[in-house]
């Protein structure tokens, strides 16, 4: 019998490079985990900021101190749900969205306006506006 030699050549194939962006299941299992942290992380901040900071009151009316005619203003704004709000000393209602409206009367000369906002933990905010009425 004859023996034949078996000549071996090797044919090198082009190398895969891959991209330092290949989705891998251990890359997608890394970002969700990083997706997780930061949105706990993010919960936990604004819980805190919540239990830190004192109720916001933004005012739409008056945005700013006035001169005016009228012995009456319409005051309105938004605060936080559940707060205890009021308006030199009178209590303003507040509803669920934390939006508040109302009017106050004034007298001649500079009125002082005093909001006062309070949450439960007694944390409060004040903001003032200077209203001038002239004759």
């Amino acid at each position: 019998m004859f023996k034949t030699k078996e000549i071996k050549t090797h044919i090198s194939l082009p190398s895969i490079k891959r991209s330092p962006l290949t989705v891998t299941p251990k890359r997608i299992g890394l970002v969700l985990s990083i997706i997780a942290i930061a949105l706990i992380f993010g919960y936990f901040w604004h819980q805190l900021s919540y239990l830190i900071n004192p109720p916001g009151i933004k005012l739409a009316q008056p945005s700013s101190d006035l001169t005016i005619r009228e012995k009456a203003i319409e005051i309105s704004g938004q605060t936080e749900p559940d707060v205890y709000l009021t308006v030199n000393g009178q209590e303003l209602y507040v509803d669920k969205k934390g939006y508040f409206s109302g009017i106050v009367n004034l007298d001649s000369g500079l009125n002082i306006l005093k909001f006062e906002a309070k949450d439960r933990s007694g944390k409060r905010s004040i903001v003032m506006r200077r209203i001038m009425v002239t004759k």
